[in-house]
């Protein structure tokens, strides 16, 4: 099996690490995840994707810091894209960042052996979820999460449509994520 990985640059760390200081707001767009912090500072989340090789593509979270008194487009509610920062607010919010893994499988899963690579099926699962089948195989940091010290989260992962980003506040579903991811 051939293995890659598409891990948070160090740089997406240290801008994730930025989300435990307290928020001001935040907004969500198909593209981004952005947070006002307290201090003035945004924090920018993203996906990027790279084609690792014919017929397997890994997508995982960049995010970047703004500084200096950025405020998001000036939108004022969330009906116009703005979301309290409700318990976040206050910091000592906890961030947990997320891996998988993508695959493709069998062994005539890239074109060197002149397969099509727009036949080959990718997959995507929990580390050490993918068959033995497998011919290549990424881990991707591809999902995190924000806990405040209230216990409320925010869940912020790739989207299924490429370049996209999904964020959940729903308790029972970042419940769900966290037991298909088994943390504890």
């Amino acid at each position: 099996v051939r293995e890659y990985t598409f891990r948070a640059a160090d740089g997406t760390i240290e801008a994730l690490r930025r989300l435990r200081r307290g928020w001001s707001h935040y907004r969500v767009t198909d593209e981004a995840f952005v947070v006002a912090l307290a201090d003035g500072a945004r924090v920018v989340v993203r996906v990027e994707r790279s084609e690792l090789e014919a017929g397997l593509e890994a997508s995982r979270l960049a995010a970047t810091i703004e500084e200096g008194g950025v405020d998001d487009d000036g939108e004022a509610d969330a009906a116009g894209g703005r979301n309290a920062a409700g318990s976040f607010a206050g910091g000592s919010n906890d961030v947990v960042v997320f891996r998988s893994e993508t695959w493709v499988e069998g062994p005539g899963a890239t074109t060197a052996d002149g397969t099509d690579p727009e036949r080959t099926v990718q997959f995507s699962g929990s580390p050490l979820q993918r068959p033995p089948t497998a011919a290549a195989v990424c881990a991707v940091d591809d999902a995190v999460v924000v806990a405040s010290g209230a216990g409320d989260g925010i869940l912020v992962r790739a989207g299924v449509r490429p370049g996209t980003v999904e964020v959940v506040t729903d308790r029972v579903e970042i419940a769900r994520f966290l037991a298909e991811r088994q943390y504890r």
